[in-house]
């Protein structure tokens, strides 16, 4: 209805960061700084099973079967816009503080599918990375994806692989370099 003149690209002066998504912590910063993981789902769901519980116990086609459906569609809705605004508040801060922001190209539809598929769509990677993405060009931050292949197994000192397990949230490299783990793998992808 309106036309308006495009905006100029702000200047950031932030530091370089990168990124490294999880299920223990929501993300790790190359700097140090850890986001909680807020585990929206897991919050909700005692109360998500108690509802659906009584949905199924309700005759089909009655009205208190319409309501307890109703009930179940609104907690639903209440994780989905928790969810959301958590990822919204940490996307902004993180492209107005930094001028540079790395992160891994992860394919989360498919890691999904093979392990922890609840607790990765409860964290919401894919919609994280589209929000930094889409805020970077208005806040001056410039975002760049890279190949996620061995960032966690590779020594951010050295450059050796050292192989671990899933289980081991330690870095220990044969250069005398020992860090946590997803530290380690955000200083890669920076």
């Amino acid at each position: 209805c309106t036309e308006t003149e495009p905006q100029t690209p702000k200047i950031n002066n932030g530091e370089q960061i990168g990124i490294d998504l999880g299920i223990k912590t929501f993300a790790t910063i190359s700097n140090g700084e850890t986001i909680k993981n807020p585990r929206h789902g897991k919050q909700h769901e005692e109360k998500l099973a108690q509802l659906q519980r009584q949905l199924s116990r309700k005759k089909k086609g009655s009205n208190n079967r319409k309501k307890a459906k109703l009930k179940v569609a609104r907690l639903h809705e209440k994780v989905s816009n928790t969810r959301t605004d958590f990822l919204h508040k940490t996307s902004t801060k993180l492209v107005n503080d930094y001028s540079f922001i790395a992160l891994e190209k992860l394919a989360s539809k498919e890691m999904s599918e093979k392990n922890f598929g609840r607790s990765i769509n409860d964290a919401g990677w894919n919609k994280f990375t589209n929000m930094v993405s889409y805020k970077a060009e208005s806040a001056g931050c410039k975002v760049v994806f890279v190949n996620p292949k061995n960032t966690t197994q590779e020594c951010s000192n050295c450059g050796k692989i050292v192989r671990k397990e899933l289980w081991e949230r330690t870095h220990n490299c044969t250069c005398g370099l020992s860090i946590d783990r997803d530290l380690n793998a955000s200083l890669n992808i920076l």
